[in-house]
């Protein structure tokens, strides 16, 4: 009877542990091995489980050899054996069905540090904000796809040799002991595990910081970094995505491969003084004509447009006018028919573009010749001077790039000192009450300025007309240097080519006396405006040439600016 026990038992442990034994004989065992091991513990009388038994990891099955055929297993025994090997044999399936160790593994060459550590499934290799370069990159499968067939294909393109040929599976991609950056990069994979996977990565760029993640793939759409810019890659992610629910990484960058072609050019046409529309014109050539003192008095400017999304900005400040509002891609600013001079400029690019590109800009200004290169909304002419602007030049390239030239001098205005500030703000006040209109500010120093004689002092850092039109504009009061000079600031605030003209007028008992008026020049022909005449004589002091009937003969002295 206990014979047949143990039979029966042994039995039931053989057949319990089958599952378990053959999922370990496949990791630990060769096939000579489980052949060894299944002899070694089949009962002689038990011929009928041979087939089953080589099957099995005797292991787990079978008591000690020496005393196999003389012990007696009792049955809560057999049961715990039993229940541990089946909860094993589940652990060792739920185990065999994950995938074991990283995916990816790469590694690289770095600018001062050599060779560095590798890194697994999306880490940063690299550095950010140390201006290193990368050198040289080894991309691998992980653990977790050794088993997997197929390849991880890949190449860089690397300063001053450009594109190179592609390499797998832990090949050395770039230069190492040359100094020469990695610049772009591009991978894809093959067979198997191009079918289960797609291949993402994601790269650090001098001046532009992180691009957006790139699927790889073996045409143009893979490439991610830039050529033809001289911008080293800092730092690289790569990471595996199952193709079948796998989380893509979010795109927090603003580009993906920057080149000459993806960020395109920039053109611009225009209306001039006396030729009228202006042939197009791009990417840094002049436009309008120098040394003939003819005004540009419009532009339209758009992008040739490449890979990367975005648009041009831009407005113009118009003499009598003031700064127009913003215009886009191929609009007009400025007028046409009018005779009206452009005074200054700005430029801005606009989406995904202006993260990555500069605009630069510079213009040919009346009296000053060629001004800085201003760029990216920066005001580039001048406003309050009455000067007209000739020429432009303007270009587009990668961001960090250095001026095409200076980049000091491209706004000429007093408007940039603490004491013009101060002016500025006067002159607002009466435009608020005015509006821009140049006849009703002329109104408003006739009736709003109280005749004063003053002796005035002008303390460190105004100009005479600041100091003079501060006493008009701010305290409402002065003599005819108050009333010229807050009028001379109102029309140039407003465009005009004013000036401040400090001579003198007869006086009512015989011989001359000093005074002060504004000269405007339209059109070629001079004109006075003198509010103080109007103030004492209560006629016409707006807008009259030098010896109108009726006006005071003026002697001219000198002119303040």
């Amino acid at each position: 009877m206990k014979k047949k026990i143990v039979s029966v038992l042994l039995t039931c442990c053989m057949t319990f542990g089958g599952s378990v034994s053959t999922l370990a004989a496949e990791e630990n065992h060769t096939q000579q091995d489980m052949q060894q091991d299944s002899q070694n513990v089949v009962d002689k009388s038990e011929n009928q489980l041979v087939g089953q038994e080589q099957k099995s990891e005797t292991d787990n099955t079978v008591t000690d050899e020496n005393s196999q055929n003389n012990s007696v297993v009792e049955e809560e025994s057999v049961n715990d054996t039993a229940n541990a090997e089946n909860n094993a044999a589940q652990e060792t399936v739920e185990e065999e069905q994950k995938e074991t160790g990283p995916l990816l593994v790469y590694s690289g060459h770095v600018q001062s540090y050599g060779n560095v550590k590798a890194v697994e499934d999306g880490a940063l290799l690299g550095t950010t904000g140390q201006a290193k370069r990368l050198e040289a990159l080894k991309i691998e499968k992980g653990a977790g796809l050794k088993e997997l067939n197929g390849d991880i294909v890949y190449r860089t393109h690397v300063q001053t040799y450009g594109t190179q040929k592609w390499v797998k599976n832990g090949e050395l991609s770039g230069t190492t002991g040359k100094a020469k950056r990695i610049e772009g990069f591009q991978a894809y994979l093959t067979g198997d595990l191009a079918e289960k996977y797609d291949i993402y990565y994601s790269m650090h760029i001098q001046s532009y910081g992180w691009s957006k993640w790139v699927k790889g793939s073996a045409d143009e759409s893979g490439w991610c970094g830039s050529s033809g810019l001289s911008k080293r890659v800092e730092a690289i992610q790569i990471q595996l995505v199952k193709k079948d629910g796998g989380t893509v990484p979010e795109n927090s960058g603003k580009y993906t491969y920057i080149s000459p072609k993806a960020i395109g050019g920039i053109s611009y046409s225009g209306h001039q003084q006396s030729y009228g529309d202006l042939k197009s014109c791009a990417n840094g050539t002049v436009l309008g004509v120098t040394g003939k003192a003819k005004r540009l008095e419009a532009i339209k400017i758009a992008l040739q447009k490449g890979t990367i999304d975005g648009s041009v900005s831009y407005r113009t400040h118009v003499q009598s006018i003031g700064w127009q509002g913003w215009k886009n891609e191929g609009e007009l600013s400025g007028t046409t028919g009018q005779a009206k001079r452009l005074e200054a400029i700005e430029i801005k690019l606009t989406g995904d573009l202006a993260e990555v590109c500069d605009v630069w800009y510079r213009v040919h200004m009346q009296s000053q010749g060629w001004l800085g290169w201003a760029k990216n909304g920066q005001s580039a002419g001048s406003t309050g001077l009455g000067k007209r602007l000739e020429a432009i030049q303007i270009k587009i390239v990668p961001k960090g790039t250095a001026a095409p030239g200076s980049n000091t001098g491209y706004f000429v205005s007093t408007l940039t000192s603490p004491q013009q500030q101060r002016v500025n703000v006067a002159v607002q006040r009466v435009y608020n009450q005015t509006g821009r209109n140049l006849y009703k500010t002329f109104l408003w120093c006739v009736n709003n300025i109280k005749y004063v004689r003053l002796s005035y002092n002008v303390p460190k850092g105004y100009t005479t007309t600041q100091w003079y039109g501060l006493y008009g504009l701010e305290q409402h009061k002065g003599d005819c240097r108050s009333y010229a000079a807050a009028f001379y600031h109102l029309a140039r605030g407003l465009g005009y080519n004013a000036r401040y003209v400090y001579g003198y007028v007869p006086r009512k008992g015989g011989g001359m006396i000093d005074h002060a008026w504004v000269e405007i020049k339209e059109n070629g022909t001079t004109y006075v405006y003198d509010p103080n005449f109007q103030y004492a004589t209560k006629r016409n002091g707006y807008h009259f040439r030098y010896g109108t009937s009726g006006t005071w003969r003026y002697s001219r002295y000198h002119y303040e600016d």
